[in-house]
């Protein structure tokens, strides 16, 4: 018997275990995609950026972009919600940004 593990998710976001949830993920995709400055500057990393962008890629590229979180994370443990950021999503995110 093959047990599907459940991730909590948040607004469709999952978190970095099935014990985490996506909250931090959701929170960087929404300053990502809602800040015009913020979204160019990720698209345009995901555009010159050669091969294929890995979640490691994309957690170096936050991270220097927001170095202390978000302004929502100040709230909730600033840049410590990095660790529980599903970053392979955030790099899904920039494939597609990329794409278009």
């Amino acid at each position: 018997m093959v047990t599907k593990i459940q991730y909590k998710c948040y607004n469709g976001w999952r978190g970095v275990r099935p014990d985490v949830s996506g909250w931090a993920t959701w929170n960087v995709a929404l300053w990502l995609n809602n800040d015009e400055g913020l979204y160019r500057a990720y698209r345009d990393f995901a555009r010159n950026h050669k091969g294929r962008l890995s979640g490691a890629d994309a957690e170096d590229f936050v991270r220097k972009l927001l170095p202390n979180g978000t302004p929502d994370m100040k709230e909730n443990g600033g840049f410590k919600c990095y660790r529980q950021v599903h970053w392979p999503s955030i790099a899904a995110m920039f494939r597609e940004a990329r794409d278009r």
